[in-house]
């Protein structure tokens, strides 16, 4: 699933979230309704960093796979130069 389908999503769920939370305020008092709105918009924001933060994972672990690529490629041309310096002694002895 790809980054925007991804945001996409959580906004979904913050809204579903948002309305299921705003639905217990009308059973409270102002003074908890006001907290409890308080409470919403952490929340909000809790789930955000959430979301953030995997898509920064999901960022960090493109990088490393492609570095690991990187050094597996380098890995081959050095064996690839080992064995010819290995064929190279066994001609030579």
């Amino acid at each position: 699933m790809d980054n925007e389908k991804t945001q996409e999503l959580v906004l979904k769920l913050l809204d579903i979230v948002t309305l299921l939370l705003q639905s217990q305020i009308g059973n409270t008092s102002p003074q908890e309704a006001s907290k409890n709105s308080t409470d919403i918009d952490q929340s909000k924001l809790d789930l955000f960093q959430v979301m953030i933060d995997q898509i920064n994972m999901k960022s960090d672990i493109s990088e490393m796979e492609r570095k690991l690529k990187t050094l597996e490629s380098k890995m081959e041309q050095q064996n690839e130069e080992l064995q010819k310096v290995i064929q190279f002694n066994r001609k030579e002895s």
